[in-house]
């Protein structure tokens, strides 16, 4: 029988010890998609994005 069943995934992710990692990369994932997003409705060029992340990402 498979000692996952009836586990939910992170609990899953905690034992294998991937559950910190796996939330980071999700993270990430969630960041860029939305600074994306904000690159296409703002039509902002990269490097003016750049500067006000880093300013956000700072404070």
């Amino acid at each position: 029988m498979n000692k996952h069943i009836g586990n939910n995934f992170d609990d899953f992710l905690e034992e294998e010890g991937l559950l910190a990692e796996t939330e980071s990369v999700a993270i990430k994932r969630v960041i860029a998609y939305q600074v994306a997003q904000l690159m296409k409705t703002k039509k902002y060029p990269k490097l003016q994005w750049q500067s006000e992340w880093i300013q956000v990402v700072l404070h």
